[in-house]
């Protein structure tokens, strides 16, 4: 059985001759016996290891088969050494006797040792079936894929074996594929959807050279693979990740794959993503996992009405999650030309991102750091109660904050539009107005509490009123993080009102009557102003085929300026001045005087201007709608000429066919009459 086994691995045996050295299959076996050392150490548990290797010695009869095999070279060097200066200290007379006697003895003891073990090969010794248990353990863990992995490792080890084994060649060209898959459920109509994030990592002191690819059904999905201890991504080509060298980090690297559908709501959809690497080189493992488990992802969608304001902030939300969770943060705003800015802050105020985007913005990556400052964890000599209570202040929940902003007034809106966001106002307006009259009470921690929306359990067919923005926000489910809509502002100045009208009840009515009476008084309407957005989009050249589609749907205006919203005029403070001020200083009163001609002249101005401006853009409109008209019509006309032209064409075509067939009848006619004459 021994010789067989020797024999599958053994090279040919005219190449083993050509060798001068004696030694050389003993020492090909010894590699062998190394490497399956290894791979048994890699592959039992500690607890097992020293039984089987144990079997290992008594079946091939070889007392050093010993976990030291696993780094024989060092201890070969350090045996050497020593050896070498113990040596030393011996007469050189003397060292040959020493040698043989110690030869001597040691052959004697392997002796003994080596028949012990063959009286453990008879069937009928009582250690024999423990001893047979144990080997066939290691027979069912030794599959096809362990034993090339022997073999190639053997030879990759050391590069004298290369000439012997001619397999060698094509090691640089076999791949090895680590595939893991997975499926998703319930995925809607124009639904963005995270398919897998996970975290994997090479071992200490190895360079993993190697590939990803994502393999599903979708037109457009993303697959991006990124460093953890810096942020930057590894260059990829479509859904393909190029090959690159991962050398081990402390955080690892995130691989994150998201899609977008956009057809008809898809019940369950397969994945796969592949690592590839070079067979027989390290591999990347996931941190703390014998196998890569994808972690189960939880996405926390929050959708709110766009109000405009002074600030330009879409809105502010809390993040409460543990330092060191993965998060990835979508937001999409329902304006497609809209510039947005999306910034991530912690409870110190320091900037954990900070991007810029279109209407849709993606962070697909960001680790959340806290900053612990250093007075509230005093370190003391001797003090063991400090890392506990280090680790425990790091699994507490921390606050994040995420922001986004409108930039450059981007996004301006429609009559429509207006009207949603007005009723958004009015309508937080109102709750205000009845929790007052219910006599309830506002509490600050209310901002705490987040209501978890899963996009999969959205309904299709409940359409968004614009102007609305969607934040996603994708977390490991076990990190159990929660997001909620920032209200601490709002709620505070709720608060303040709170206070003032409880001490006089009439204040809100009273100050809403004088607040009209002012407006009606002094105030002007302007008209709108028209974004230059959707100028551009209206001075496009448009094509022949986009003739229909332009002539069914009505254009509509985007603004900055609410309808109805009411211009003040500059306050002329000098009415509340005392006279004796007035007199003491009559240059100023006739410079004031002076800055109000010159304001309400450039004010006359902008009014014209405005007025021309938009008498300019309706003769614009009609002019392109005539135009449109035009071209509509010119269609027409050549469609007309085109289906006529093709009617002439078919009556040509078949009378020239007729009269084809015609000849082609006659002269057969008179062929046949040729061949009866």
């Amino acid at each position: 059985m021994l010789k067989n086994y020797y024999r599958s691995y053994m090279p040919d045996s005219q190449r083993v001759l050509l060798k001068e050295d004696k030694n050389f299959t003993s020492l090909i076996h010894q590699f062998f016996i190394e490497e399956q050392v290894r791979l048994i150490r890699e592959i039992v548990p500690d607890s097992d290891l020293e039984n089987i290797l144990r079997s290992l010695r008594i079946f091939f009869l070889n007392p050093n088969i010993r976990s030291e095999y696993y780094d024989l070279t060092k201890t070969q060097r350090t045996l050497q050494d020593l050896v070498t200066s113990e040596a030393m200290k011996i007469p050189r007379i003397h060292i040959s006797d020493y040698n043989k006697a110690a030869t001597i003895i040691q052959s004697f003891f392997r002796m003994a040792l080596v028949k012990g073990y063959k009286q453990l090969h008879n069937p009928d010794h009582a250690l024999h079936m423990q001893i047979r248990k144990e080997l066939l353990r290691i027979s069912d863990l030794f599959d096809s894929s362990i034993a090339s992995r022997l073999l190639r490792n053997v030879i990759n080890r050391h590069d004298s074996l290369h000439d012997l084994y001619p397999c060698s060649e094509d090691f640089a060209h076999v791949l090895n594929i680590q595939e893991f898959k997975g499926a998703l459920e319930n995925i809607g109509h124009e639904q963005w959807f995270p398919i897998v994030r996970l975290v994997v990592n090479s071992k200490p002191a190895e360079t993993v050279f190697a590939a990803f690819e994502l393999l599903i059904d979708l037109p457009r999905v993303a697959l991006r693979v990124f460093n953890n201890q810096n942020g930057h991504e590894v260059t990829r080509i479509v859904n393909h990740v190029a090959p690159a060298r991962y050398d081990y980090l402390s955080d690892g690297y995130t691989v994150f794959a998201y899609g977008w559908h956009e057809k008809q709501r898809i019940r369950e959809l397969n994945w796969a993503i592949r690592i590839i690497t070079m067979k027989g080189e390290p591999m990347l493992y996931q941190p703390g996992e014998q196998q890569i488990r994808p972690p189960k992802l939880t996405v926390d969608e929050l959708v709110g009405t766009y109000v405009p304001n002074i600030r330009n902030c879409i809105s502010r939300w809390i993040l409460r999650a543990t330092s060191g969770s993965i998060v990835s943060i979508r937001l999409t705003t329902s304006y497609n030309l809209a510039k947005v800015r999306m910034k991530v802050t912690d409870e110190g105020n320091n900037i954990l991102a900070d991007v810029k985007g279109g209407s849709k913005v993606l962070l697909p990556l960001m680790i959340l750091k806290h900053t612990i400052k250093s007075e509230d964890y005093k370190i003391k000599k001797g003090n063991q109660d400090f890392n506990e209570e280090f680790r425990n202040a790091m699994k507490e929940k921390k606050l994040y904050y995420i922001e986004a902003f409108v930039l450059d007034n981007s996004w301006p809106l429609t009559d429509v539009e207006w009207a949603v966001a007005n009723q958004a106002k009015t309508k937080n307006a109102g709750d205000f107005k009845t929790k007052m009259q219910s006599g309830s009470k506002v509490s600050l921690r209310s901002n705490q509490s987040t209501t978890r929306k899963d996009p999969k359990q959205l309904n299709d067919d409940q359409a968004l009123e614009s102007p609305y923005w969607i934040l996603q926000v994708v977390t490991d489910t076990r990190d159990a993080a929660e997001i909620c809509q920032d209200k601490k502002r709002e709620q505070e100045i709720t608060l303040l009102k709170e206070s003032w009208w409880s001490k006089d009840p009439n204040r809100f009515k009273r100050g809403k009557e004088l607040r009209e009476a002012f407006l009606n008084a002094h105030a002007s309407k302007s008209e709108p102003e028209v974004s230059l957005n959707q100028n551009v989009e209206q001075s496009k050249i448009i094509e022949d085929e986009d003739v229909a589609f332009c002539l069914s749907h009505a254009r509509q205006y985007r603004t900055l300026i609410p309808p109805g919203f009411h211009h003040l005029p500059a306050l002329n403070l000098t009415k509340y001045a005392r006279r004796d001020e007035v007199a003491r200083h009559p240059r100023t009163k006739m410079k004031n005087n002076n800055e109000k001609l010159q304001n309400r002249y450039v004010i006359d101005v902008k009014v014209d201007s405005q007025r021309n401006y938009s008498s300019y853009l309706e003769n614009l409109t009609e002019l392109i709608n005539k135009q449109l008209q035009r071209y509509a019509n010119f269609f027409r006309k050549k469609e007309k000429n085109f289906w006529q032209k093709r009617t002439l064409m078919d009556a040509a075509y078949e009378s020239r066919k007729i009269y084809i067939d015609s000849l082609i009848s006659e002269r057969t006619k008179t062929k046949e009459k040729g061949r009866k004459n």
